[in-house]
């Protein structure tokens, strides 16, 4: 018998963007959701303390020129 309430699931959603403003500074006063933000490059990313390997595996991805999907997929009207 299993039992799902002994499982864990997780479906991490990740969007890539591009900032409107490259000069803009990034988020440098801690709150609730995170200490702070800045603009890295992947190689830094190995070098960052960050609360899960994700970020360092998804930039990569991306860096290498691996498939990246456009927001219409996530769309329920049968749209295309």
């Amino acid at each position: 018998l299993l039992c799902l309430a002994d499982r864990y699931v997780r479906m991490r959603t990740i969007f890539l963007a591009q900032p409107v403003d490259p000069d803009q500074l990034p988020k440098s006063v801690p709150d609730y959701e995170s200490v702070g933000a800045a603009w890295a490059s992947v190689e830094e990313l190995s070098t960052l303390r960050l609360r899960g390997t994700e970020p360092l595996h998804w930039c990569t991805h991306v860096a290498q020129g691996g498939e990246v999907y456009p927001l219409s997929v996530l769309d329920d009207r049968g749209e295309r």
